[in-house]
């Protein structure tokens, strides 16, 4: 009885070592999966200045395209009032005109490209939240792990003092 009592508590000891170990494996990848979020979080971060930054220079194309069709208004009324000059003002009107329709093509296109950045950077952000929500499960895990590596490390204490007071 003393000699099984004390092979149930060495069975007992590698058992608690085993879940020791698997304990840390969990907390080493709930580590890993805490950086990866940080990680992602700051993709994140970049891709909305990202977006920011496109949008103010879509901005800004819309605002130079607004300046050009004022202009090509002004080249209009100078086109009514001087009958000399119509036929160079009509040119130069028209140009203005096709000026005006280029920035607001770009100014589309650069609308476009930060409403393309602003969906990435949301996408990142879900991914950040999915990889920290990941990272808490995996640190609950660690935790249950750690727990039950110190129960079993009691249980094989207590199996050891049982084994002794048997000798």
């Amino acid at each position: 009885y003393v000699i099984t009592s004390q092979q149930y508590a060495i069975t007992s000891q590698q058992y608690a070592n085993t879940s020791q170990q698997y304990a840390n494996t969990s907390q080493q990848y709930a580590n890993t999966s805490h950086q990866y979020a940080n990680t992602s979080q700051q993709y994140a971060n970049t891709s909305q200045q990202y977006a920011n930054t496109s949008q103010q220079y879509a901005n800004t194309s819309h605002q130079y395209a607004n300046t050009s069709q004022q202009y090509a208004n002004t080249s209009h009324q100078y086109t009514n009032t001087s009958h000399q000059y119509a036929n160079t003002s009509q040119q130069y009107a028209n140009t203005s005109h096709q000026y005006a329709n280029t920035s607001h093509q770009y100014a589309n296109t650069s609308q476009q490209y930060a409403n393309t950045s602003q969906q990435y950077a949301n996408t990142s952000q879900q991914y950040v939240i999915t990889s920290q929500q990941y990272a808490n499960t995996s640190q609950q895990y660690a935790n249950t792990s750690q727990q039950y590596a110190n129960t079993s490390q009691q249980y094989a204490n207590t199996s050891q003092q049982y084994a002794n007071t048997s000798q």
